[in-house]
């Protein structure tokens, strides 16, 4: 009953969504994979106006048992290894993530990713690209597939729930918390530029961001059904020479400002075989003065504030093969 349990146990994590179907299971080693669609409506606090975006992904994972014991917080531990491809109108993204559970109470997640995008008729704007430190040029764009986005992440989710004190599947009300570090550069990028990806504000420094995450649900021990319903909040925080090189301050267009989201998400189950995921949230984004807006480049603004707006509402659904 365990093994049916996890077998169709779903865990979201930032940037990877894994909803899969069972090609076989041997042993309790399970190998699963399963296409997604995904629609995002995007707000100010993500892109600086209102966009759509849509993906499709294709994605794979094998759940390898290790560190077992009759202990609840043993009977289910894993090594699991996981990819993903995952692709719009005008972008591709590789991912994978490598998850240890030596003891349900504590996981850790090595994972990494790489992206590129061109230019096509059904989206304006540059895609990939330089956004050069001069009011009168441009974002220069860079070439698909030469240019691309490097990111690398460790995470050590810490997962707390009232079943591991009542033994009661039924009583698994979490909480998890979840500090995470990444790396992250664009490849034709030197150390003081600033890229653009997928259309955004063009605010992103090759270096390392610090994204704790916590989240507060409730995971049901159901096929169909609710599988997770909570509330979730998350912080952005600048790492290295990028975080002081322009500091609110002293006048600085705010490289040390830190933004933080909340929101909540779902997961529901129509069927083993059809699993639909949403997720909302409100989050922060820079402001600048009034006399400093005129500038194309935001390095030349002056930081006002930051203001709480809509950022995403994004819906998934994935009917397993």
């Amino acid at each position: 009953m365990v093994a049916l349990r996890r077998l169709f146990r779903l865990s979201l994590v930032p940037a990877l969504v894994l909803i899969s179907t069972v090609l076989w299971a041997d042993d309790q080693i399970l190998v699963e994979y399963g296409p997604r669609l995904e629609f995002s409506l995007l707000g100010p606090a993500a892109k600086g106006d209102w966009r759509p975006e849509g993906f499709a992904a294709f994605g794979g994972q094998i759940s390898i048992p290790l560190f077992r014991g009759p202990d609840i917080l043993f009977d289910s531990n894993y090594l699991r290894f996981a990819g993903e491809a995952k692709f719009s109108t005008n972008s591709m993204v590789l991912s994978g993530e490598t998850t240890l559970e030596p003891i349900a109470l504590f996981h850790v997640k090595l994972g990494g990713s790489w992206g590129t995008a061109w230019k096509t008729p059904f989206a304006s704007g540059v895609p990939l690209g330089i956004n050069p430190a001069n009011d009168s040029i441009p974002v220069q764009e860079s070439p698909p597939f030469s240019a691309g986005i490097w990111k690398l992440w460790l995470s050590t989710p810490i997962i707390l729930s009232v079943e591991y004190l009542t033994l009661d599947p039924w009583t698994r009300l979490v909480l998890e918390i979840t500090p995470k570090i990444q790396y992250q550069a664009m490849t034709t990028a030197a150390a003081d530029d600033a890229w653009v990806w997928l259309n955004d504000q063009g605010m992103n420094f090759n270096g390392f961001l610090l994204t704790p995450y916590f989240f507060l649900g409730y995971r049901p021990p159901l096929l169909w059904g609710v599988q997770e319903a909570g509330l979730f909040f998350q912080g952005t925080f600048r790492l290295g020479d990028i975080r002081s090189s322009s500091p609110s301050a002293s006048g600085g267009w705010g490289s040390d400002a830190d933004i933080f989201e909340s929101g909540g998400r779902v997961r529901y189950a129509l069927s083993p075989f059809q699993i639909i995921g949403l997720r909302f949230s409100f989050g922060e984004y820079i402001t600048w003065t009034d006399g400093s807006l005129y500038h194309r480049y935001f390095g030349f603004r002056t930081y006002a504030n930051k203001t709480l707006s809509f950022k995403e509402f994004t819906l998934t659904y994935t009917h397993n093969l």
